[in-house]
C-alpha cells in the first residue's frame, strides 16, 4: 500500500478496539513493515485530538501487517501500538457513509421529545404530534446522534429511535439529494448549486463524525434530510420498524461516566462501510 496524494483528506480507523478516544499528542505516524519501516498519511499537528477506533472491527483495510501507530509527545516521548494478523490499519476517506445494514434495510437515527418518540416505537409508525409538514433528518451514524442529542439529555431529544427502512427508500432519497454547500466535486458553479438546491427535495450535508466520548473527527458523517414533499414516502412506504434504544444509550453514557469506556464500546452498533453506486457517490460528492 503506498502513502495517499498529499491534497487526500484522511483518517486512520483501526480494527483493534483501543481506548485512546480523546488521547492529546504532539503528531501521529503510521508504520508498518519491519520495524515500522515506511510511513503512510501524515504528521498530525500539536494538540490534535485522536479518535481511533469509532468504526471499532467493521472497518477493515488493506496494510499487511506488522504495522504500528507512532504517537508522540513532549518531543522526546512516544509509543507504538503494534498491530498483528487479523488488526490491520489503514487509511479511510473523508468523506464514506458508514452504517448498520444488511442486504434489505438499513438504520437510521432520530431524537424527539417522548410526546413524540415513544407512540412511534410503540406502535411502529410516526403519529401526530409528529408533523409531515416540516423537514425531519436522518442520520445512520450512532455517535454521531449521540453527540447531538448528549445522549439523549438534550430538551425535546430524549428519546433515541433507531429507525429501521429500506435500502430501496434510502438510495430513492439519496437519488434525489442535494448537497447543502456548493461543492465543486459536484457542482460546476454556486449558481447550478442554487438552481438545483432551490428544488431539492432531499438535502444531504457531510458533518464531523464523531469519536465515543464526543470529539469531532476528521471523517465525515452523512445526515439525510427529508422535506415535506417526501416525509410521507419515508413514514408509510420506507419504515420497516421503530425502536426505543433509549435505554441502551443511557447505558452506554453511563459506562464512560464510570470511566469503563471498553464496557461501553461493546454495546455500540456495528456499523461498516455501505457501498453506494458510483453514480450515487458523485451526487453526493462522497469520496
Amino acid at each position: 500500500m503506498s502513502a495517499p496524494p498529499a491534497n487526500q483528506r484522511t483518517s486512520i480507523h483501526v480494527r483493534r478496539r483501543l481506548d485512546v478516544v480523546g488521547l492529546r499528542c504532539d503528531e501521529w505516524s503510521l508504520l508498518w513493515g519491519v520495524e515500522g519501516s515506511g510511513v503512510v498519511g501524515t504528521r498530525r499537528p500539536c494538540g490534535t485530538a485522536l479518535g481511533l477506533g469509532v468504526c471499532g472491527s467493521a472497518w477493515v483495510a488493506g496494510v499487511s501487517p506488522p504495522c504500528a501507530l507512532r504517537l508522540c509527545w513532549g518531543g522526546k516521548k512516544s509509543v507504538e501500538i503494534v498491530f498483528g494478523v487479523g488488526e490491520c490499519c489503514g487509511v479511510m476517506r473523508t468523506r464514506e457513509i458508514r452504517a448498520s445494514f444488511n442486504r434489505d434495510a438499513i438504520t437510521v437515527y432520530q431524537a424527539y421529545a417522548p410526546a413524540i418518540g415513544r407512540p412511534a416505537a410503540e406502535r411502529g409508525v410516526f403519529v401526530s404530534p409528529f408533523s409531515r409538514h416540516r423537514m425531519t433528518w436522518i442520520k445512520p451514524s450512532f455517535l454521531w446522534m449521540m453527540a447531538r442529542s448528549d445522549w439523549a439529555r438534550k430538551s425535546g431529544q430524549e428519546t433515541v429511535l433507531a429507525i429501521r427502512i429500506t435500502r430501496t427508500g434510502w438510495e430513492e432519497a439519496l437519488s434525489q439529494a442535494v448537497p447543502t454547500d456548493p461543492d465543486r466535486r459536484v457542482f460546476r458553479s454556486s449558481d447550478e448549486w442554487r438552481r438545483q438546491f432551490a428544488k431539492a427535495v432531499v438535502h444531504v450535508q457531510w458533518d464531523p463524525e464523531r469519536s465515543l466520548r464526543g470529539q469531532k473527527l476528521e471523517a465525515r458523517s452523512i445526515q439525510v434530510g427529508l422535506t415535506r414533499h417526501i416525509i410521507d414516502r419515508y413514514v408509510d412506504d420506507w419504515i420497516l420498524g421503530i425502536d426505543d434504544c433509549t435505554p441502551m444509550v443511557r447505558k452506554v453514557h453511563g459506562l464512560l461516566r464510570e470511566g469503563r469506556t471498553s464496557q461501553a464500546r461493546e454495546h455500540l452498533p456495528k456499523e461498516r462501510l455501505y457501498p453506494p453506486s458510483s453514480g450515487l457517490a458523485r451526487r453526493l460528492g462522497a469520496d
